[in-house]
Protein backbone atom coordinates (compact mmCIF):
# COMPACT_ATOMS: atom_id res chain seq x y z
CA UNK A 1 0.00 0.00 0.00
CA UNK A 2 0.99 3.49 -0.29
CA UNK A 3 -1.13 6.77 0.89
CA UNK A 4 0.20 10.51 0.97
CA UNK A 5 -0.95 13.87 -0.06
CA UNK A 6 1.72 15.42 -2.56
CA UNK A 7 3.23 14.16 -5.29
CA UNK A 8 6.94 14.78 -6.21
CA UNK A 9 8.14 14.60 -2.32
CA UNK A 10 6.14 11.41 -1.88
CA UNK A 11 7.51 9.41 -4.63
CA UNK A 12 4.38 8.34 -6.00
CA UNK A 13 5.94 7.26 -9.61
CA UNK A 14 8.84 5.71 -8.10
CA UNK A 15 6.86 3.40 -6.15
CA UNK A 16 4.86 2.45 -9.05
CA UNK A 17 7.92 2.83 -11.81
CA UNK A 18 9.47 0.04 -8.62
CA UNK A 19 6.61 -1.76 -8.25
CA UNK A 20 6.14 -2.86 -12.05
CA UNK A 21 10.05 -3.41 -12.44
CA UNK A 22 9.32 -6.08 -8.68
CA UNK A 23 6.72 -7.69 -10.46
CA UNK A 24 6.38 -7.55 -13.88
CA UNK A 25 4.42 -10.89 -14.84
CA UNK A 26 3.03 -11.48 -11.04
CA UNK A 27 -0.69 -11.63 -11.26
CA UNK A 28 -0.82 -12.25 -7.26
CA UNK A 29 0.37 -8.86 -6.21
CA UNK A 30 -1.25 -4.93 -6.46
CA UNK A 31 -0.56 -1.91 -5.62
CA UNK A 32 -2.99 -0.19 -3.23
CA UNK A 33 -2.83 3.96 -3.95
CA UNK A 34 -4.63 5.71 -1.08
CA UNK A 35 -4.92 9.42 -1.98
CA UNK A 36 -6.82 12.27 -0.47
CA UNK A 37 -9.81 13.14 -3.09
CA UNK A 38 -8.23 16.43 -4.15
CA UNK A 39 -4.56 14.60 -5.37
CA UNK A 40 -3.82 14.51 -8.81
CA UNK A 41 -1.21 11.73 -9.84
CA UNK A 42 0.36 10.72 -12.81
CA UNK A 43 -1.42 7.01 -13.16
CA UNK A 44 0.07 4.29 -14.34
CA UNK A 45 -2.08 2.00 -15.88
CA UNK A 46 -2.00 -1.57 -14.71
CA UNK A 47 -4.71 -3.48 -13.45
CA UNK A 48 -2.76 -4.33 -10.68
CA UNK A 49 -2.47 -0.76 -9.31
CA UNK A 50 -5.71 0.34 -7.52
CA UNK A 51 -6.38 3.95 -6.97
CA UNK A 52 -8.63 5.09 -4.31
CA UNK A 53 -9.19 9.05 -4.31
CA UNK A 54 -11.36 9.73 -1.70
CA UNK A 55 -11.39 10.89 2.82
CA UNK A 56 -11.55 7.78 4.98
CA UNK A 57 -12.82 8.03 8.34
CA UNK A 58 -10.44 6.71 11.01
CA UNK A 59 -12.34 3.03 11.31
CA UNK A 60 -11.73 2.80 6.93
CA UNK A 61 -8.26 4.09 7.01
CA UNK A 62 -7.39 1.35 9.47
CA UNK A 63 -9.08 -1.51 7.59
CA UNK A 64 -7.55 -0.05 4.22
CA UNK A 65 -3.98 -0.09 5.87
CA UNK A 66 -4.90 -3.83 7.16
CA UNK A 67 -5.34 -4.77 3.74
CA UNK A 68 -2.20 -4.75 2.43
CA UNK A 69 0.75 -6.71 3.61
CA UNK A 70 3.43 -4.00 3.66
CA UNK A 71 3.00 -0.33 3.42
CA UNK A 72 5.70 1.44 0.75
CA UNK A 73 6.84 5.00 1.45
CA UNK A 74 8.73 6.41 -1.45
CA UNK A 75 8.57 9.81 0.43
CA UNK A 76 12.31 11.49 0.04
CA UNK A 77 11.25 13.61 3.44
CA UNK A 78 8.74 13.93 6.11
CA UNK A 79 8.60 16.03 9.41
CA UNK A 80 7.31 13.17 11.23
CA UNK A 81 5.78 10.51 8.46
CA UNK A 82 1.77 9.87 9.73
CA UNK A 83 1.14 7.62 7.06
CA UNK A 84 4.04 5.12 8.29
CA UNK A 85 3.55 5.87 11.84
CA UNK A 86 -0.14 4.48 11.40
CA UNK A 87 0.39 2.02 8.62
CA UNK A 88 3.28 0.75 11.47
CA UNK A 89 0.42 0.80 14.20
CA UNK A 90 -1.94 -1.51 12.41
CA UNK A 91 0.64 -4.07 11.56
CA UNK A 92 1.96 -3.59 7.90
CA UNK A 93 5.58 -4.49 7.26
CA UNK A 94 6.95 -0.99 6.67
CA UNK A 95 8.90 -0.12 3.78
CA UNK A 96 10.91 3.10 3.84
CA UNK A 97 14.19 5.35 3.96
CA UNK A 98 15.49 5.57 6.84
CA UNK A 99 15.00 9.83 6.78
CA UNK A 100 14.07 13.22 8.38
CA UNK A 101 11.32 12.75 10.28
CA UNK A 102 10.74 8.81 9.90
CA UNK A 103 14.57 8.06 11.35
CA UNK A 104 13.01 8.70 14.93
CA UNK A 105 10.84 5.44 14.87
CA UNK A 106 11.70 3.67 11.77
CA UNK A 107 14.51 1.35 11.30
CA UNK A 108 15.97 -2.31 10.49
CA UNK A 109 14.49 -3.68 13.52
CA UNK A 110 10.99 -3.09 12.20
CA UNK A 111 11.23 -3.15 8.75
CA UNK A 112 12.85 -3.00 5.46
CA UNK A 113 15.29 -0.13 4.91
CA UNK A 114 15.62 1.49 1.42
CA UNK A 115 18.68 2.83 0.54
CA UNK A 116 18.99 6.38 -0.68
CA UNK A 117 21.32 9.12 -0.21
CA UNK A 118 21.08 12.75 0.48
CA UNK A 119 20.50 15.39 -1.87
CA UNK A 120 19.29 19.02 -2.32
CA UNK A 121 15.84 19.11 -1.72
CA UNK A 122 13.63 20.40 -5.39
CA UNK A 123 10.63 22.18 -6.52
CA UNK A 124 9.05 24.49 -3.48
CA UNK A 125 10.88 22.68 -1.03
CA UNK A 126 14.33 23.79 -2.58
CA UNK A 127 15.03 26.08 0.47
CA UNK A 128 14.92 23.64 2.91
CA UNK A 129 17.96 21.93 2.63
CA UNK A 130 18.05 18.25 1.74
CA UNK A 131 15.91 15.15 0.89
CA UNK A 132 16.89 11.47 0.33
CA UNK A 133 16.75 10.13 -3.36
CA UNK A 134 15.55 6.85 -3.34
CA UNK A 135 17.49 3.82 -4.94
CA UNK A 136 15.09 2.62 -6.90
CA UNK A 137 16.90 -1.19 -7.08
CA UNK A 138 16.82 -0.96 -3.05
CA UNK A 139 13.09 -0.17 -3.37
CA UNK A 140 12.66 -3.55 -5.70
CA UNK A 141 15.05 -5.40 -3.74
CA UNK A 142 12.94 -4.80 -0.39
CA UNK A 143 9.07 -4.97 -2.34
CA UNK A 144 10.79 -8.71 -3.84
CA UNK A 145 11.41 -9.49 -0.09
CA UNK A 146 8.47 -8.90 1.44
CA UNK A 147 6.77 -11.16 -1.83
CA UNK A 148 9.18 -13.86 -1.02
CA UNK A 149 9.00 -13.54 2.75
CA UNK A 150 5.40 -13.28 3.87
CA UNK A 151 6.19 -15.16 7.17
CA UNK A 152 9.07 -13.09 7.68
CA UNK A 153 7.17 -9.32 6.69
CA UNK A 154 4.32 -10.18 9.26
CA UNK A 155 6.47 -10.70 12.19
CA UNK A 156 8.08 -7.34 11.39
CA UNK A 157 4.92 -6.29 11.07
CA UNK A 158 4.29 -7.05 14.81
CA UNK A 159 7.36 -5.57 15.75
CA UNK A 160 6.47 -2.22 13.83
CA UNK A 161 3.16 -2.56 15.89
CA UNK A 162 5.14 -2.83 18.98
CA UNK A 163 7.14 0.46 18.37
CA UNK A 164 4.25 2.54 16.89
CA UNK A 165 2.54 1.64 20.45
CA UNK A 166 5.44 3.41 22.07
CA UNK A 167 4.41 7.17 20.01
CA UNK A 168 1.04 8.15 21.47
CA UNK A 169 -0.41 11.51 20.05
CA UNK A 170 1.11 13.20 23.56
CA UNK A 171 4.52 11.52 22.89
CA UNK A 172 4.76 12.89 19.49
CA UNK A 173 3.66 16.44 20.04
Amino acid sequence: GRAAHGKIRKGFGLVARAFLKAFPDEADVRLNYKLHGDCEVDRIEDPRIIYTCEYFDWPKLVEWYRGNTAYVSGSSGEGWGLHLMQSMAVGCCPIAARYGGQAEFFDADVGRAVDFKPVRASEVWASMGSWAELSESSLIDQMRWVYENKSAAIKLGRKAATRASLYTWERTV
